[in-house]
């Protein structure tokens, strides 16, 4: 990546964290004012200030997380935790968001998966980072799936979109910092695939990507299970 893509990159940043700031101002200022005197009003507006404030939250927490990235490993506090615990707590986080973009959400979780031994807050992050490319890159399809299974002695979160997919001559820059591809989607740091694949390799796990342009994407997260222990 050259000094134009980084110089990009800050730019687009800037944008990301200024928008949903603006945005969070003017819904408040309007719900302050009293101008929003309908009780459904009253509660759109404080479910958009929530998710820009969500939106917002997820730009730093990646920014933090980069700062950091050189030497992440000594701040983790590992625990075993079962896919599907990590699985809610992330579509949780996104709970807002998918509900106003009509997604129908498809979760598949194999039975009896064995714990994995994490950091929750850190693979929360990194799992929350698949899923939020998987809606900005979606367009007119609303169909997210998240699915885990046992593979070897690991297992398997899968998260895939229907949406607008990633051109081959592109596939292998996705993991690195900053890079933003040709179709992607307003705002966005670049910095969450890296951000996710590092956290994911701290753990003694791997990350790859299956994607057709037009078709959709799939990024699948292997983590080695914990011996020993079901979930």
């Amino acid at each position: 990546i050259d000094s134009r893509h980084i110089e990009s990159a800050r730019r687009a940043i800037t944008h990301e964290m200024k928008t949903p700031n603006a945005s969070m101002r003017a819904l408040t200022e309007t719900l302050a004012s009293g101008r929003a005197t309908e009780p459904a009003m009253v509660r759109d507006y404080g479910r958009l200030a929530a998710h820009e404030a969500t939106r917002l939250g997820r730009l730093i927490e990646n920014l933090l997380a980069h700062a950091r990235i050189t030497d992440v490993t000594e701040a983790y506090a590992f625990e075993p935790v079962g896919a599907d615990v990590l699985i809610d707590d992330t579509l949780g986080d996104f709970s807002t968001q998918l509900e106003q973009r009509g997604f129908d959400v498809d979760v598949d979780i194999a039975p009896d998966l064995p714990p994995v031994r994490i950091d929750r807050t850190a693979m929360r992050l990194a799992l929350g980072n698949l899923v939020d490319n998987a809606i900005r890159y979606s367009g007119t399809s609303t169909l997210l799936q998240v699915h885990a299974r046992a593979e070897g002695a690991g297992v398997v979160i899968e998260v895939s979109d229907r949406g607008a997919g990633i051109p081959a001559d592109e596939l292998q820059h996705v993991w690195t910092k900053f890079f933003r591809g040709r179709g992607a989607a307003a705002g966005g740091s670049g910095l969450g695939l890296a951000i996710a694949q590092r956290i994911v390799s701290d753990h003694g796990g791997a990350m790859s990507v299956d994607s057709q342009a037009g078709a959709g994407t799939t990024v699948r997260i292997t983590l080695p299970a914990q011996e020993g222990r079901r979930a």
